[in-house]
C-alpha cells in the first residue's frame, strides 16, 4: 500500500503541474505541453507524526510519456516513468515496474497524462470534478469514484493561478486523515533536457 500511495502522489502531482486554462462553464482544460521542469516543496501532515514532514526536490517531464520525479532533501528518492517501464528507489538501487502488466499502477499512471491533448478537466466515470472560483485562484476538486483509487486518496485539490493558468499547489487528502500539500516553483516549459535522465534501469 505504501508503494501505491507513493505512485498516486507522484502521478497526481505531475498531472497537476501541467498548465491549465479556463474553459466554458467553469471547466478547466489542460494545455498541450511538450516538456516541463520545476522544483517542489512537499509538506505531509499525519496523525502518526508529532510535526509536519517537509521534503523538496525537482520534477522533469517530456512528452509523451517520460517523467522523472526526484526528492533531494532531506532524503534522496527517484521515480522514473518511460513508456510502459517505470522504476523507483534511490540511485543504484532502483526497483522496476512493468506498467503493461500491472492494472492498478497502469490506471494510476493515466492520471499523469490526462488531458495532454487539451481535453477538459471535468467529471467522468473516474472522478467527480468541481471547479470553484476564489479570487485570483481557481480550485479544482477531484473526488475518485472507483473503489481502488478511493482507498488511497479521498480528495485532490488543485489550485490554479489565473494570471498564467499554472497550477501552483496540490493538496491530496487520504481516507485516514493524512494530508499532503505540494507547492510548485520555478516552472519552466522551454528548457532543454537530456533524455538520459528518463532511462529506466
Amino acid at each position: 500500500m505504501k508503494k501505491i500511495k507513493y505512485w498516486v502522489l507522484v502521478c497526481i502531482t505531475v498531472a497537476a503541474a501541467l498548465p491549465l486554462k479556463a474553459g466554458d462553464g467553469g471547466v478547466l482544460s489542460v494545455k498541450k505541453v511538450g516538456r516541463m521542469s520545476c522544483t517542489f516543496v512537499q509538506t505531509k501532515e499525519s496523525s502518526l507524526l508529532d510535526e509536519k514532514s517537509v521534503s523538496s526536490g525537482t520534477m522533469h517531464y517530456m512528452a509523451p510519456d517520460k517523467v522523472r520525479w526526484e526528492y533531494t532533501a532531506p532524503f534522496s528518492g527517484i521515480f522514473i516513468m518511460n513508456g510502459n517501464g517505470a522504476a523507483f528507489g534511490t540511485e543504484g538501487k532502483m526497483q522496476k515496474v512493468d506498467l503493461a502488466r500491472n492494472r492498478m499502477f497502469r490506471s494510476i499512471s493515466r492520471i499523469m497524462f490526462l488531458g495532454l491533448s487539451g481535453s477538459p478537466l471535468a467529471s467522468d466515470e473516474n472522478y467527480q470534478v468541481q471547479i470553484n472560483d476564489s479570487g485570483d485562484m481557481a480550485e479544482a476538486v477531484l473526488v475518485p469514484r472507483k473503489k481502488d483509487m478511493a482507498r488511497v486518496v479521498s480528495c485532490v485539490r488543485l489550485y490554479v493561478r489565473k494570471s498564467d493558468s499554472m497550477v501552483v499547489c496540490i493538496v491530496m487528502e487520504e481516507p485516514g486523515g493524512d494530508v499532503t500539500r505540494i507547492e510548485l516553483h520555478d516552472i519552466d516549459t522551454e528548457m532543454d533536457m537530456n533524455t538520459d535522465i528518463f532511462e529506466v534501469k
